[in-house]
């Protein structure tokens, strides 16, 4: 996905996105770190906000393995979403997501779940 730069391969890079993620979570495929992080990315160069929204209110324990680096990279990046509404929700989104895959709390629960 990385290796599609150029705006013109931007609408079928996001094409292909969406379709990769529907396909992973309706087959409840677990996304690596690195595969979570190239969505993310996608989505987030893309300013597809709500995408993005959609894709971490539909992570959990069983389809994504993620890094505190990727949402570090979504947090420092939010300042170009300009939907007021779409951005306090990203980042109560984020706060949970935080919370659920990266506290203490939320790895105990992971490792009851695995």
């Amino acid at each position: 996905m990385l290796q599609f730069k150029a705006d013109e391969h931007q609408s079928k890079v996001l094409q292909m996105c969406d379709i990769l993620k529907d396909k992973i979570l309706d087959e409840k495929i677990v996304m690596s770190s690195t595969l979570f992080e190239n969505l993310v990315s996608q989505y987030t160069e893309s300013q597809s906000w709500n995408k993005l929204l959609n894709l971490i209110n539909r992570c959990d324990y069983n389809n994504c393995e993620p890094s505190p680096r990727t949402v570090s990279f979504v947090k420092k990046n939010l300042v170009y979403c300009f939907d007021t509404t779409v951005r306090s929700q990203l980042k109560d989104c984020i706060e949970s997501f935080e919370v659920k895959f990266f506290s203490t709390t939320g790895r105990e629960a992971r490792r009851e779940v695995k």
